[in-house]
């Protein structure tokens, strides 16, 4: 019979481990195991078995059955039929055992999980219940009448799931890949890998006289990628690998301990998903020559992707297999025209000012961007296909209560605008988003802490007035962030955006921000747990197991709270700025020397346009909610909606309409929409109302990232979507073009806010000619 050995270190049992402090009984779901329930004795015999605590549920040991203990399961039944947390390892290697149901009242073990070379063994039926309550990895593997397959899909998107299987009769193919000197021969075939969120490709022990030319056709990698531990000089192998979804996106990509190693060769990684999910990679302690290639760093950069690591630099190779131009800063009177990455420094200043034209093709610069002390620059329009700027000048780590995740940065501001004297406009159309004033951001969310405690409902509240909700958590890595955040300023617990309807069934847990059900859980053990009005959720952020969920009364219990709330654009003209859109309430416009801002449908309409801007549309309840805090103050009863009937409601600004919150309890037959400014019991419930009632209003207007002109004359002799105001020769407002108006059949998109009729640019076929008034989109 063939053997596959086997090398770990197994953990001694000091009394730290059996759940004396400080380690454990902090804790509640596993109290410190009674003295009676430890067991000393690591290799079970024929001898200590008698003296195995049965009457314990917990229990602290080492539990391994190996060759020499002889056993058959009949022998062992009923030894551990009370058994259900484990402080310490079960490991079962070359028994004759078939069966492992034994030990079908387990439930936690907390550190490991090793069955290996059992020839007879075909049930492990009782594995479907044993969960890791700390990270480390399953092995099981050379027991040749094992069908595993059925338990590839198991949990695999909990944290610590993390599989070792091969060499059984059946084992997980390419749903979970881990390669090592005696594993390599099982995974020749893989296109693509797909596991859970936590498994993936892992790759330790490896030489570089190992073929691993089966991985060159590898194209789609879902979850982790982890080399460590190997004398390979690159990753060449994995060459052809374009996409990765990493649902777990902190540390999908480790490198690390691969003292040979100097290059990736990711020649055609290009996409990684999730979309909007944040991303972190871990390279460290590899050759001191590693480096990686603009190719790699534009796609790690253009995915958001933050890196954990130790000092790394740029390649010098300039070539790219997608063909686009590398170049090295320098003098930019000499450099070429056509560079569209540059690696270096990149400063612009009065002595090269006249060559700024050159750059006008750059979309990424490796390193810094620093414009200063130009004498006649107006703009950056040179750099209106500039994206990015990433730089690798990173120091020491900081290790902390969770090690290994905050690096020290050079901390020079990588883009630099200073003291140009005639500098006005200062767009950089391509970069990236900012948050709310007050708020932080944080992996590509922004986030407030608030450090007074209030309950959940009232925590709600607060964060609606900024148009935000209570912190979604929707991966690890949001875990982490937000954990940290109120760690940081000495909070103990905060409440989340989450609520459940059940126990024990995470998914029927719904986020604050109505996107649906949880697809990522960190609950604490026994949770959900309802009881009563126990529907709220809180994170631990500090104690033995901080960033953990935990169900609470939502009405009882106060605690501080983190806010979230959209990304948004820049734009230091807009006061009140949200989700991209700058919002104009009628009560802060000047309108009136008599105190009144309200206006009719049209009136209101006009001084928006005169704005820029259109009457409000509204997209989302948390949307609803800051329109509600910009008039709290204004007294007004409701405020006028940009909206009209055509087959029910449509957006006359051009956007779709895809949230409702008409009040299904009006039945007026009017033509306009108001939104209810009460505080009840029609809280932001839209009804309809006469268009000619005068009202208070709203305009809005998207932030560009461009300098928004007054206006802009266009002649249109075609036929579009949507109905807008016409107006005559003399400026009078004749009406509204609807479908087939006579005698007017033009419908206008939601960016045209002013129509002329003229004679003169009439089409054939009657179609009419109209000079329009257009505002960008």
């Amino acid at each position: 019979m063939h053997q596959i050995p086997l090398y770990l270190l197994l953990p001694t049992l000091f009394a730290h481990q059996c759940g004396l402090p400080p380690f454990m009984g902090i804790d509640s779901d596993y109290p410190a195991p009674d003295p009676s329930c430890i067991f000393n004795d690591s290799l079970i015999t024929r001898e200590n078995l008698k003296r195995f605590p049965k009457d314990c549920t917990t229990v602290c040991a080492n539990i391994t059955f190996d060759s020499t203990s002889g056993f058959t399961e009949k022998e062992v039944n009923g030894t551990f039929s009370t058994l259900r947390i484990l402080f310490g390892i079960l490991k079962i290697e070359g028994t004759n055992f078939k069966i492992l149901n034994f030990f079908s009242s387990l439930q936690v073990i907390f550190y490991g999980i090793i069955i290996i070379n059992n020839p007879k063994l075909t049930n492990i039926t009782a594995f479907k219940r044993w969960s890791p309550y700390e990270e480390f990895t399953t092995h099981v593997f050379g027991n040749s009448a094992l069908d595993f397959e059925p338990f590839c899909d198991r949990d695999w998107d909990r944290l610590y799931t993390d599989f070792n299987v091969y060499g059984n009769l059946k084992n997980c193919g390419c749903k979970n890949v881990r390669i090592g000197p005696k594993s390599l021969p099982y995974y020749q075939n893989c296109t693509t890998i797909t596991s859970g969120s936590y498994n993936g490709l892992k790759i330790t022990q490896a030489t570089q006289s190992m073929d691993l030319s089966a991985f060159l056709l590898l194209k789609n990698l879902s979850s982790v990628l982890k080399v460590y531990n190997t004398q390979l000089e690159d990753l060449s192998f994995l060459k052809n690998l374009e996409v990765i979804y990493a649902d777990f996106g902190f540390r999908f990509l480790s490198i690390m301990d691969n003292p040979n190693l100097k290059r990736l060769g990711f020649e055609s990684l290009k996409t990684i998903l999730p979309e909007n999910n944040t991303f972190a990679i871990e390279i460290k302690s590899n050759h001191p020559d590693f480096c990686i290639t603009t190719n790699e760093l534009q796609v790690l950069a253009v995915h958001n992707v933050d890196f954990i690591m130790a000092q790394l630099k740029l390649c010098d190779d300039l070539n790219r297999k997608d063909g686009e131009k590398v170049c090295h800063f320098g003098d930019l009177s000499t450099m070429d025209s056509d560079c569209q990455h540059i690696i270096g420094d990149v400063v612009i200043n009065d002595e090269n000012e006249k060559f700024v034209e050159k750059l006008k093709n750059v979309s990424f610069i490796y390193g810094s961007l620093t414009i200063k002390d130009t004498e006649e620059l107006e703009n950056l329009d040179f750099l209106s296909n500039f994206r990015q700027v990433a730089n690798l000048k990173i120091e020491n780590e900081v290790y902390g209560e969770w090690p290994n995740i905050v690096p020290q940065f050079d901390q020079t501001p990588m883009i630099r605008i200073i003291s140009n004297e005639k500098l006005q406009k200062v767009w950089l159309h391509n970069m990236r988003s900012i948050c709310p004033s007050g708020f932080k951001k944080t992996n590509d969310k922004c986030l407030k802490l608030h450090t007074k405690s209030l309950k959940h409902l009232e925590a709600e509240q607060e964060c609606s007035q900024f148009g935000g909700t209570l912190a979604t958590i929707k991966n690890a890595v949001d875990n982490r962030a937000i954990y940290n955040l109120a760690a940081s300023a000495g909070v103990n617990s905060i409440w989340i955006g989450l609520f459940c309807y059940a126990n024990g069934n995470s998914t029927l847990c719904i986020h604050d921000d109505d996107s649906g059900p949880m697809i990522f859980t960190n609950f604490k053990f026994g949770n959900p747990n309802l009881q009563g009005n126990n529907g709220c959720v809180f994170m631990w952020t500090s104690g033995q197991r901080p960033g953990e969920w935990v169900t609470s009364s939502c009405g009882v219990v106060g605690m501080p709270f983190v806010c979230e709330a959209p990304l948004t654009l820049s734009d230091s003209t807009c006061k009140h700025n949200y989700n991209g859109y700058c919002y104009l309430p009628s009560h802060e416009l000047n309108l009136s020397e008599n105190g009144t801002y309200n206006s009719t449908y049209s009136e209101a309409s006009a001084i928006c346009a005169s704005y820029n801007a259109t009457l409000a549309s509204i997209h989302s309840k948390p949307e609803v909610d800051y329109i509600h805090a910009l008039f709290k103050n204004s007294g007004a009863p409701g405020l006028i909606l940009g909206a009209l009937p055509a087959d029910g409601f449509y957006w006359n600004d051009g956007s779709n309409w895809d949230y409702n919150n008409v009040n299904p309890l009006d039945k007026s037959n009017t033509s306009c929409l108001l939104m209810d400014l009460a505080t009840e019991p029609n809280y932001g419930l839209w009804s309809k109302t006469d268009c000619h009632s005068r009202n208070q209003f709203l305009c809005k207007r998207r932030i560009s990232q461009e300098k928004v002109p007054e206006k802009a004359n266009e002649v249109w002799t075609m036929r579009v979507d949507l109905p807008v105001y016409i107006y005559d020769e003399h400026d009078n407002l004749i009406g509204m073009a609807g479908f087939d108006i006579s005698p007017f059949e033009f419908l206008a998109p939601g960016n045209v806010v002013k129509v002329v009729h003229d004679s003169k640019d009439d089409a054939a076929n009657g179609h009419h000619g109209f000079n329009a008034t257009i505002l960008p989109f």
